[in-house]
């Protein structure tokens, strides 16, 4: 994180969504040209499946996919 800083600045560094299939995600944002960090999914925090884009095909900004594990739901906002 102090490197991303001295790098690129403060600002946003990362952002988290919520999917329901994480392969099919990939599939589609690989299918439409971005570019990705995770070709697989792998297990996060959680258990939850996790993958992440490349920042050069997001504006600069770090994007992480997860896919929570079967039964466990999202707290209420």
């Amino acid at each position: 994180m102090t490197r991303w800083i001295a790098e690129k600045g403060t600002g946003l560094f990362h952002i988290c969504f919520e999917v329901a299939d994480i392969d099919g995600a990939l599939a589609e944002l690989r299918a439409k040209g971005v570019k990705l960090r995770d070709e697989t999914p792998r297990i996060g925090h959680g258990g939850a499946r996790i993958a992440f884009l490349d920042p050069a095909s997001t504006g600069n900004v770090l994007i992480e996919l997860a896919e929570l594990p079967a039964g466990h739901a999202a707290p209420a906002s």
